[in-house]
């Protein structure tokens, strides 16, 4: 079983739709996902309800919980293959138990200033702790010469960076507000395909 938790220390960077669209990216591969919902404000646990509602099937399974109790349930879940962990957009106490309990950390970013100052501070807890992580560009304008900029400005600095970017794409919103995956909600679009070779990428990084 292999743990994939997404951290930020800013809201509204796309960290649970990552979260959501991996999950069943994975289902979708035949494998056996949950996703544990840390955040309060209950992002993935109300898609999950959508999903439930909508559709009638409660895989990928969500869970939401408490940061304490992060171990036993990974613990339960030993026969899973990939639990994804959503958290709250901040550093708090329970951070560095969340990486601890975490084989890879994506740690998605918009391409603005203010999502960049927010940055060295998580990774660097990361580092410390001898974790893996990986910033993914997110929210990435569709035109326009920022992604550009941001993409320069990450590399200089030395971040690791996901070779797989996602765009701000209404498909994301439209599928989440659906209870269901970008892959699902249309198979051919832009955004499943970003998410197929996300998922694809992180396979490799596993």
């Amino acid at each position: 079983m292999k743990t994939i938790s997404f951290m930020a220390q800013k809201g509204g960077c796309g960290k649970t739709t990552l979260a959501v669209n991996l999950a069943v990216a994975a289902v979708r591969a035949d494998r056996q996902s949950g996703l544990i919902d840390l955040d309060q404000q209950g992002s993935s646990y109300r898609w999950w309800r959508e999903r439930k509602n909508r559709l009638g099937t409660t895989t990928p399974g969500v869970f939401s919980s408490q940061a304490v109790a992060l171990p036993d349930i990974i613990e339960a879940a030993d026969e899973t293959d990939f639990v994804f962990i959503d958290t709250a957009p901040q550093i708090t106490s329970d951070t560095e138990l969340i990486m601890q309990n975490s084989d890879i950390i994506l740690l998605p970013v918009k391409t603005s200033l203010a999502d960049f100052a927010t940055i060295e501070t998580m990774y660097q807890i990361a580092i410390r702790l001898e974790k893996k992580i990986y910033l993914v560009l997110s929210m990435v304008p569709t035109s326009g010469t920022l992604f550009e900029e941001a993409l320069q400005y990450l590399e200089s600095k030395k971040y690791n960076l996901s070779p797989v970017y996602i765009y701000n794409r209404a498909d994301y919103i439209r599928s989440y507000t659906s209870g269901q995956g970008a892959q699902e909600y249309k198979k051919n679009s832009a955004a499943s395909k970003e998410i197929s070779n996300l998922y694809n990428w992180l396979l490799t990084i596993l």
